[in-house]
């Protein structure tokens, strides 16, 4: 089973991150496996009739052995190929056969296993186990060393072979829900990691050798990417690049936005996975499924309903922001009606009755040319209704938004703030230059959103708080933001098989949503940025354990969602400050 540590509260759950970019030395259990391709994700077990076999799924796991006897010379020798399938180590105690799930049983495995038998005569015990691929490749690029193993494994087709390889590990993250896959490919250490990002947790699911996997992302990048989207036109491990692989999982359009870099020793890839709409998908995304609650729901509508004016969403990376836009730009029962353009870079979802308009920055140019401000330009002379600008980034581009929105268009950006009050505040920097009195100006600013995504509670095997939190933790949530333990859950620790052992299932939205009225902006005009907060967060009237979030920060909107045992109280805390010197702000009294 994973490993789980006690935190400060006294509250146990999974290491949070993955030591990426130094040593992979994965605990066994660590590394998860797709119900579909055989192993459980935490369990490492298959099914084989009605007996239970463990599937091996890292080269560490593999019992100390003292040769391997399937290799060229050796007594049991296999053929290149089969060698990936098969493979055969002497041990103290007995000889031990591997064999990936699909040889296992079959005719090459009960054959190598004969040829043992009639060669041992009975004097050593033979096993046979399981195992991934990977731990093949991995034993024999030990045994052999990488140079000496790719002059024999190299052959005509191993390009394709390399890319069904990536195509294997990018469907098996989007079949668990990953938002995110890595790999963290290292010369020194030999070997690349292949790490995915689900429920907001990074998770080692395998090692590779590196040259196999230098091989699966260089073909991947040179042959799979959509035309017109590669930062260069071939792979390249010591340049930053970037481009957009289409694939199709069960069904399931997805893009991989692409991004890689030279890190030291090695090449580090990131891939976004983004699941596309089918074009006679007609069901609309609702807000309230994505975890706002309806008082925010009210308030974006509002926001939505007006013709002009900028709606911001800010958050960190990989907060939700595209999604929510997209969303809000999908929003109106009316849009077909409207023009809607939109400006990304590059483009991550398909929004019908949207003309979208891809802007491909280069990562290496220097030049302070920026691609958005022509695209910003023609899209000013397109007759437009509604304008979606991808990203706020320089004085140019926030000062052709301006222009949009003071000639009478409806636009939507997003902003890296570290609240919706930070939006302001970043506005008005000398980095964008903005001025108070335009951004105080009544129609100029419809809303502005800050928000987070935070892991769900696996319903199926959340524990009660009370039972498994510390008193130093319940007497923080109890006295300080009036909680209800009976109604709170956490984490289990050792999860179920509903949530594949993590104890959580999906993710939520945690937001905050202001629309600026006439008070707000006049404290903002006066530059008094911090007044303009407590103004905003004083209009609250509901309770922590209420669902109203009307002047609720991103935190306190999580809190309810901890109050309906919908998130774990920890991992709340750990996406914000911590809950000891969080400022509450008292409730305002009703008249």
């Amino acid at each position: 089973m994973m490993r789980f540590l006690p935190n400060r509260f006294g509250h146990r759950r999974e290491p949070d991150t993955f030591a990426a970019t130094e040593s992979f030395h994965a605990d066994g259990a660590a590394i998860a496996a797709n119900a579909d391709e055989i192993a459980e994700i935490n369990g490492g077990e298959v099914a084989e009739g009605s007996e239970t076999v463990t599937l091996v799924s890292d080269i560490s796991q593999l019992p100390g052995y003292t040769d391997v006897l399937t290799l060229p010379g050796k007594p049991y020798q296999l053929g290149d190929t089969v060698r990936k399938k098969l493979a055969a180590v002497s041990t103290k105690a007995n000889i031990l056969v591997l064999a990936t799930p699909d040889a296992y049983n079959k005719a090459e495995h009960l054959s190598l296993v004969q040829r043992i038998k009639h060669g041992v005569r009975g004097k050593t015990p033979i096993e046979s186990i399981q195992v991934r691929g990977s731990v093949l490749l991995m034993l024999h690029d030990k045994q052999l060393g990488p140079e000496r193993r790719i002059k024999v494994d190299r052959k005509a087709g191993q390009e394709a072979e390399t890319i069904v390889m990536f195509t294997e590990y990018a469907s098996r993250a989007a079949r668990i829900g990953a938002s995110d896959l890595h790999f963290v490919i290292k010369k020194d250490s030999n070997s690349g990691a292949v790490l995915v990002r689900q429920h907001g947790s990074i998770n080692l699911i395998d090692r590779v050798p590196y040259q196999d996997l230098l091989d699966a992302v260089g073909a991947a990048y040179t042959n799979l990417a959509e035309d017109g989207t590669r930062s260069e036109p071939t792979f390249n491990a010591k340049a930053m690049q970037s481009c957009r692989i289409p694939m199709t999982v069960d069904n399931r359009e997805f893009k991989l936005r692409w991004q890689s870099a030279p890190i030291s020793g090695g090449v580090h890839v990131a891939l976004r996975l983004l699941g596309q709409e089918a074009p006679g998908q007609t069901k609309k995304e609702s807000l309230l499924d994505q975890g706002y609650a309806p008082s925010q729901v009210r308030l974006l509508d509002l926001a939505v309903r007006k013709t002009f004016g900028v709606i911001f969403v800010s958050g960190p990376t990989g907060s939700g922001k595209s999604t929510l836009l997209k969303s809000l730009m999908m929003y109106s029962e009316d849009r077909l009606s409207r023009i809607s353009w939109s400006i990304e870079d590059p483009v991550e979802y398909k929004m019908f009755g949207v003309s979208q308009v891809s802007v491909q920055r280069s990562i290496t140019d220097t030049s302070d040319e920026n691609p958005f401000l022509p695209a910003m330009r023609m899209v000013l002379r397109a007759d437009p209704d509604t304008i979606l600008v991808g990203e706020v980034r320089d004085k140019e581009s926030l000062s052709l938004l301006k222009l949009m929105v003071l000639s009478g268009h409806a636009v939507m950006s997003s902003l890296h703030a570290s609240n919706s009050t930070g939006v302001v505040e970043r506005l008005v920097s000398e980095e964008l230059g903005l001025s108070r009195q335009t951004l105080s100006t009544r129609d100029f600013l419809s809303a502005v959103v800050y928000q987070q995504l935070v892991p769900k509670l696996c319903p199926c095997c959340k524990l009660p708080a009370e039972e498994h939190l510390s008193d130093e933790y319940k007497a923080i949530l109890t006295e300080k933001f009036g909680m209800d333990l009976q109604t709170i859950r956490v984490r289990n620790p050792d999860g179920c098989s509903e949530c594949e052992g993590k104890g959580v299932k999906g993710r939520t939205v945690v937001a905050e949503v202001n629309l600026p009225d006439h008070e707000y902006l006049s404290l903002v005009r006066s530059g008094n940025d911090t007044g303009a907060e407590e103004y905003w967060r004083s209009t609250r009237f509901a309770t922590f354990t209420e669902p109203d979030c009307t002047g609720k920060t991103a935190l306190e909107h999580g809190l309810y969602k901890v109050h309906c045992g919908l998130v774990d109280p920890v991992d709340l805390e750990k996406s914000f400050v911590p809950y000891a010197v969080h400022t509450v702000i008292p409730l305002k009294v009703a008249a």
